[in-house]
């Protein structure tokens, strides 16, 4: 089981306090969500099982392959080219 850091905890807080941030946050999440390429399946099970755990972490990572670290990266540079 994933847990956060203190370094993603601070993340996520800075989407909570951020629209901008938050917006282009969720606009990433999305993307990544559409362009994972396993299995519906797969995805579902481990969603389902993570939810059960209450492992926010897992969560993102079986929605869209990605760390809340990595996501915060991307969020970080698109907000450098807007």
């Amino acid at each position: 089981m994933l847990t956060l850091s203190d370094r993603e905890k601070d993340m996520l807080k800075a989407i909570i306090n951020d629209d901008e941030i938050a917006e282009t946050f969720v606009e990433i999440l999305l993307e990544e969500i559409d362009s994972d390429d396993e299995k519906l399946a797969t995805k579902g099970r481990n969603l389902a099982r993570h939810l059960l755990e209450n492992s926010g972490p897992d969560v993102l990572m079986d929605m869209c392959g990605w760390t809340v670290s990595a996501l915060f990266k991307k969020v970080k540079e698109r907000m450098c080219e807007k």
